[in-house]
């Protein structure tokens, strides 16, 4: 369902002057009037005035090459690329090459794993670009591609240029000017989680820090920002610490996922979130699961639901952008084909400590202690990276050559 559901929204947006209606199983999951002449109508059906209010029309001329559309202010974000819809000619297509263009202008100014909003139509002579590259249409091959993602990445740096200048003169010069500015103050928003919030928060210890076991370890330091080394008493032991993190929020979750205990940590003011209708799709499949999980909300509107409370597990912070990233990276298929655990793995990887955030030796002896007591089969993050690697004495002495 989510993918008719993105294909009516692709189409949708390029066809103003249409009324779209969706309905599902008898019941109406969209609707949305004609806009013609007033596009940001139509963006804001489908994806929330706030959005809408953030976008910045791009007009760009190259030639026989134009470049239409709109574009979020890099300060407005997504967890995934999936609200950057394209056109050539008005005919939707998915293109990589343009789509990468897109990004490539965004650079530097979003925050690590995070996307834009945008509806981009590129116009070019129909003989520039072959349709009958796919069968179902969905792809061009373009004749000149490099010209082409070339004026798409000139015309979207520039709009970016002035809707940078207008927001820092609107919002002041802390606004989004560059990834020291908004990227940076997402990063210490979640990077801020990693001291008190996770590592600390990771469950009881099933080993005595202080007792026999872990004495035979010895936190060495980290390689760059990402690993933590460890010295056993013939091993060498490295731990990608965000995959770990993931692991050890995952177990929690699912813990009290089964057996019903999850708590609810009530909001002291109440956010409101916009439902697309993609987003109102997946939440209304997954919608006992979180609130099984600990998430408290209601409707608040046609198109919102007001956020009251989320798992106690999970740290007060971004919990508005969590929630809209979930609903957003997850389609229905997805979560038929592996249930509720991959709604859990989403959030483990959303919440846990950031890769970039260095622990103190005390908190890295609670993080090992915590990675010792998993059993072998659980040695993965949700998503199937490896948690840490060793190194024996043994394989040392090869590399060396002393065996």
């Amino acid at each position: 369902m989510n993918k008719i559901t993105h294909l009516i929204t692709h189409i949708a947006l390029f066809y103003n002057s249409l009324s779209f209606e969706l309905v599902i199983n008898g019941a109406r999951s969209f609707y949305s009037p004609s806009s013609e002449g007033e596009p940001l109508v139509r963006i804001a059906d489908l994806f929330g005035y706030e959005i809408a209010d953030a976008m910045t029309e791009v007009i760009h001329r190259d030639g026989d090459v134009r470049v239409e559309g709109f574009i979020s202010a890099p300060d407005i974000t997504r967890g995934n690329g999936r609200n950057m819809y394209i056109a050539v000619n008005g005919r939707p297509v998915n293109d990589r090459e343009i789509i990468y263009a897109i990004l490539n202008a965004y650079k530097g100014l979003l925050p690590d794993r995070r996307y834009p909003t945008a509806v981009v139509n590129v116009i070019v002579p129909t003989d520039m670009y072959d349709v009958n590259v796919h069968p179902r249409k969905s792809e061009v091959r373009f004749r000149d591609v490099r010209r082409v993602t070339g004026i798409v990445y000139k015309g979207i740096s520039r709009a970016l240029s002035s809707a940078i200048k207008f927001r820092s003169a609107v919002l002041g010069a802390s606004s989004i000017s560059s990834p020291s500015s908004k990227s940076s103050t997402f990063r210490k928003s979640e990077t801020a989680l990693s001291r008190e919030d996770l590592t600390l928060k990771s469950g009881e210890s099933h080993i005595d820090v202080n007792g026999d076991s872990l004495r035979e370890y010895k936190y060495v330091g980290y390689i760059g920002k990402k690993y933590v080394i460890y010295s056993g008493r013939d091993d060498l032991y490295i731990v990608d610490q965000h995959a770990t993190a993931e692991r050890l929020l995952f177990n929690q979750l699912v813990s009290v996922y089964e057996s019903g205990s999850a708590k609810t940590q009530v909001l002291l003011i109440p956010k409101p979130i916009y439902l697309s209708p993609e987003r109102e799709q997946t939440l209304s499949f997954i919608r006992a699961d979180l609130e099984r999980l600990g998430y408290d909300f209601d409707e608040f509107g046609d198109k919102f639901i007001l956020l009251r409370g989320i798992p106690s597990l999970l740290p007060r912070h971004e919990e508005v952008l969590l929630l809209e990233d979930i609903l957003d990276g997850l389609d229905i298929d997805r979560i038929k084909e592996r249930g509720i655990y991959c709604v859990l793995a989403e959030i483990s990887c959303h919440k846990s400590l950031r890769s970039d955030r260095r622990l103190s030796p005390e908190e890295a002896d609670k993080f090992f202690n915590d990675l010792l007591v998993l059993p072998d089969d659980q040695r993965r993050c949700p998503h199937g990276r490896r948690l840490m690697m060793v190194i024996s004495e043994e394989e040392m002495d090869r590399y060396f050559g002393r065996r």
